[in-house]
């Protein structure tokens, strides 16, 4: 009764906030998943908990299956007799100009129970931490949270209980930043006109070329650099080889 009472509260506290709300996922996917953790906290005996930290202004994603979603565990009535299990993280989203990529960690955080699920569990079934900083990052912490009774099932700490996988968990207001380098990310539209005109460059040289018609295409020889040629049909001077004589004397009369 009191578990009920308080997720009742704590889901009108976060309806009432929601126009401000920026995390990772909805007001209302964060109520489905601390029910269903209530839901699996009352057939095994476990309490339940999430809480992941982020870096793009947005407070944390935090709930559990006693308190309900946007609070942290509280072991109410000893509530938890086979332990308590929350799944810790950090989200980290570097700066535009920044050459390091997006990334992320999660952890487990568990007591009370001898054998208790790992980071490398989650693995297991395709679920990884770098997955929360891609476009579903809201489906794949659903799904990490989800899978924690699972896994504590799996374990040998509590019976199994009903597992269904989320496969689309509507976005919330949330960093639109994705995994990969930043210069590729603000940059990409650049890049691509760029080798868009690269891969054009031969294909408009060959278009002009045929646009030149076919009788100046081919090279005339250049005449500047031939010998001068006589158009005169006199002919040449004579030439002298001996010395000549010149008479200064009178001249004979007849």
């Amino acid at each position: 009764m009191i578990r009920a009472l308080l997720l009742g509260l704590a889901t009108l506290t976060l309806i009432a906030a929601a126009p401000a709300h920026a995390q990772i996922m909805s007001p209302e996917d964060a109520t489905d998943l601390a029910q269903s953790l209530a839901d699996a906290q009352e057939d095994q005996d476990v309490c339940y908990g999430w809480e992941v930290s982020n870096n793009f202004g947005a407070g944390p994603d935090i709930g559990s299956s006693i308190a309900g979603p946007g609070a942290a565990m509280l072991d109410v009535g000893g509530s938890c007799k086979r332990g308590k299990v929350v799944l810790t993280g950090s989200i980290d989203y570097a700066c535009d100009s920044c050459e390091a990529s997006d990334s992320a960690s999660v952890s487990i955080e568990a007591s009370g129970m001898a054998n208790p699920p790992t980071v490398a569990d989650l693995e297991g079934v395709g679920l990884k931490a770098g997955d929360l900083t891609g476009d579903n990052d809201d489906t794949t912490l659903f799904n990490m949270v989800n899978a924690l009774p699972l896994l504590v099932a799996d374990r040998g700490n509590a019976p199994y209980v009903e597992y269904e996988r989320a496969t689309t968990v509507p976005a919330a207001d949330r960093a639109t930043n994705k995994p990969g380098s930043d210069l590729l990310r603000d940059s990409w539209i650049w890049l691509l006109l760029c080798a868009m005109l690269i891969a054009a460059a031969p294909l408009f040289f060959f278009y002009k070329r045929s646009q030149i018609p076919p009788h100046k295409r081919t090279k005339k020889p250049d005449r500047t650099d031939a010998p001068p040629t006589s158009t005169s049909s006199e002919p040449p001077p004579p030439t002298s080889t001996g010395p000549t004589t010149t008479s200064t004397g009178p001249t004979p009369t007849t």
